[in-house]
């Protein structure tokens, strides 16, 4: 019925839980949502991690265990840029960190998936054993510059994705 079809609409934008896969398990954990102090947006981030101000228009979202995996955002309006320009400066950026070992990633499936998402891009370079991932992605109305940083041991890199798509 109509009902039932208006009511699955409304549970699926109160999004409760996320999944994500890491050292190739599956793992769904609860979610709590946060909003900027300093930017208009907010996210959905699992419960043991903190987003903080890190400096005038970059948060920080940190995992509470371990500090150095971490997720650097960054969001601009889109009357302040395209999101062509933000991909150039995420290229830019990872191949002035990881000079030599920078692969492009596939998120194709996220835009059949997920169709609020417009646009999304990222590239993945390595550097001392550590990753450093730079996903940009656009919605209707923002566009957001993450800056993933994870290890092998941690594999922690979708996690950060999964609420990264949450930005709105």
């Amino acid at each position: 019925t109509e009902e039932t079809q208006d009511e699955q609409e409304v549970n699926k934008e109160e999004i409760t839980t996320l999944t994500y896969s890491s050292n190739s398990q599956p793992f769904t954990e609860e979610v709590v949502e946060a909003k900027s102090e300093e930017m208009n947006y907010s996210i959905q981030h699992f419960e043991n991690y903190t987003l903080v101000a890190e400096e005038p228009g970059v948060d920080q979202l940190i995992f509470s265990k371990d500090d150095g995996l971490s997720m650097q955002i960054e969001v601009v309006n889109k009357e302040e840029a395209t999101f062509e320009q933000m991909k150039a400066t995420a290229k830019e950026a990872i191949s002035a960190i990881a000079p030599d070992n920078v692969k492009d990633l596939d998120f194709s499936t996220i835009l059949t998936e997920r169709p609020e998402i417009l646009n999304i891009t990222g590239y993945e370079g390595v550097v001392d054993g550590e990753k450093v991932v730079k996903v940009v992605l656009e919605r209707t109305n923002l566009i957001a510059t993450l800056t993933i940083y994870d290890t092998p041991q941690a594999d922690l890199t979708d996690a950060f994705l999964q609420m990264g798509l949450t930005i709105q």
